[in-house]
């Protein structure tokens, strides 16, 4: 018979307040229970902030003292196993705990008390992407990319260092509420694999979601062999989820002839990436995250559905690529190993010389220390080639690294690339993100460019577009006071029009001094038409030439 001391009601979870770990975490709320532990919000005492906590409680195994905190044993047979399963819980704090990428949760602390174990992670405020899907009825294909390319990176970095996630699926990404950023969480079926053969090196708990997982991980005790093709799988039915807002069918289930039958308006390489992706072998799904983009963003496949290995397409001739004075938001890192500013200022030195390898490498150490502006010029570095390998994927890391920061130049830098679309295919919804986000640090450039984004994107927004413009032209930004000084006068508002040109022409603009004088000439201001027209035109204005040689006055 039970021992009447253990808890038979259900509330197994820890109570509010509860306090963990010598009174260092007080527990707020349960957020979420799963097959292998409960997850709670809690609030760090010291440091006053919130955290997230994962406790280790197997329910068909476990249950908790009455009136009291301790686990105990449902029966003395379950002991060697929930044993082995705590050992591995504490390797997989031990696995997050060295992983370090803006697209990962991070775990900060690790324990046992309670005859149990709890990790400490990032509190991430935000939505998983089941419920953002859920919410919209499905996403446009623009911002269902944009969370799939973020977890690319994501899993590439895990794959890099030999292991598989296994369980990606919408609902372990965290779609942060302040910047939008999508965080895999979940590592509770990790494996590290060997590289050559697949073999496990870990003993993983199994398991597999309807939908998510491909035929190798629904066997009953999970696959022995693994490679990147599983998450590879499970990101192209997250992707697919994204778009149908509903799981896909699980791999016995698919008719491979006509899948992905996508109701969603969808572009060629996002239907060839989810059909190659979920292939029913492994053999036939592309072998790497850069295989699985090069087919998203509209590269070929071979016969069987495997991928033709592609160079994703660079196209790189950006002026004033590195950023060599110091933002005012720069953050320099404590760290007592590395001096972040001298390593940076070597670096520009370097750089000057010719010395592109010596830069990369010094800016590199200052990066990964932390540093956001050695972490913009490090992208810098990945995008146009010098002193590295071009590589997107790279630039976009390092510069969401540095926009995580607050840095508005690498937020400038990200919108950029996707408002082009030359370095990959041009997404206005990605773009948009990047630019708010650092037009909202303050930067006129960044507001100049949210307006722009708001005109050209599919569902034009004419309102947000004016705010933003006058935003930035009322901070200072010369383009957009030219802009909008041509909006008013094209619509006949001389004296609004002469506003904007004022602004322009004040800061010594000789295109803004050129259209001031036109418009004073529109308004029977002969006298300060001719005045600013002088000014323009000996600062070289063509246009003012001419038109001071057309009404007979001299510059």
């Amino acid at each position: 018979m039970m021992d009447e001391t253990l808890k038979m009601d259900g509330s197994l979870d820890l109570p509010a307040g509860t306090l963990l770990r010598n009174g260092s975490y007080r527990i707020i709320s349960t957020l979420g229970r799963g097959g292998f532990g409960i997850t709670y919000m809690a609030e760090h005492v010291h440091m006053r902030h919130k955290v997230c906590i994962k406790e280790y409680f197997i329910k068909s195994f476990y249950t908790r003292e009455a009136n009291g905190l301790r686990l105990q044993f449902l029966s003395p047979d379950f002991k060697e196993v929930a044993t082995r399963y705590l050992d591995r819980f504490l390797r997989e704090a031990q696995t997050l705990a060295t992983l370090d990428h803006p697209n990962i949760v991070r775990v900060h602390d690790a324990f046992t008390e309670n005859d149990t174990a709890y990790y400490v992670m990032d509190f991430i405020d935000g939505t998983n992407l089941n419920e953002v899907i859920h919410s919209r009825g499905g996403l446009e294909e623009p911002m269902a990319r944009n969370y799939i390319e973020q977890v690319s990176t994501a899993l590439k970095y895990v794959h890099s260092r030999h292991m598989l996630h296994l369980d990606v699926k919408p609902h372990n990404i965290m779609v942060r509420k302040s910047d939008g950023c999508a965080i895999l969480i979940d590592f509770g079926l990790t494996k590290h694999y060997d590289d050559n053969s697949g073999d496990a090196k870990s003993v993983a708990n199994s398991g597999y979601s309807d939908g998510y997982s491909p035929i190798e991980q629904c066997g009953g005790g999970g696959a022995l062999k693994f490679t990147p093709e599983t998450d590879i799988y499970s990101l192209a039915a997250t992707l697919y989820c994204a778009l149908q807002n509903e799981a896909p069918p699980r791999p016995n289930n698919i008719d491979y002839k006509s899948f992905p039958q996508l109701t969603s308006k969808c572009s060629k390489g996002v239907r060839n990436a989810i059909a190659a992706a979920m292939q029913y072998s492994v053999g036939d799904r592309p072998h790497s995250i850069d295989e699985f983009l090069a087919i998203l963003n509209g590269g070929s496949r071979r016969r069987l559905g495997v991928i033709v290995a592609v160079v994703m397409v660079v196209v790189a001739v950006i002026a004033a690529l590195l950023i060599f004075v110091l933002p005012q938001n720069s953050k320099p890192v404590s760290n007592a190993n590395v001096d972040v500013e001298k390593l940076t200022a070597d670096g520009q030195d370097y750089y000057l010389n010719g010395e592109y390898d010596k830069a990369f490498k010094v800016w590199h150490r200052a990066a990964k220390a932390g540093y956001d502006l050695a972490q913009i010029n490090v992208g810098v570095c990945y995008e146009t080639g010098e002193g590295r390998s071009k590589s997107v994927d790279s630039a976009l890391y390092w510069y969401r690294c540095a926009a995580m920061q607050d840095n508005a130049a690498a937020c400038l830098r990200l919108g950029g690339i996707y408002y082009q679309g030359k370095l990959t295919t041009r997404n206005i919804d990605s773009a948009l993100y990047w630019y708010l986000k650092g037009a909202e640090l303050g930067d006129v450039v960044a507001q100049y460019y949210v307006a722009g984004c708001y005109e050209t994107s599919s569902q034009p927004n004419k309102s947000e577009a004016m705010r933003w413009m006058e935003r930035a032209a009322e901070g200072g930004y010369v383009k957009a006071q030219i802009v909008l000084g041509n909006r008013y006068y094209a619509g006949r508002d001389f004296s609004a029009a002469q506003k904007w040109y004022q602004m322009a022409a004040e800061q010594n603009d000789m295109d803004g001094e050129y259209r001031l004088g036109i418009c004073y000439w529109n308004m029977g201001n002969s006298d300060e038409a001719i005045n600013w027209l002088r000014k323009a035109a000996r600062q070289g204005h063509e246009d003012a030439k001419a038109s001071l040689t057309k009404v007979g006055a001299t510059w």
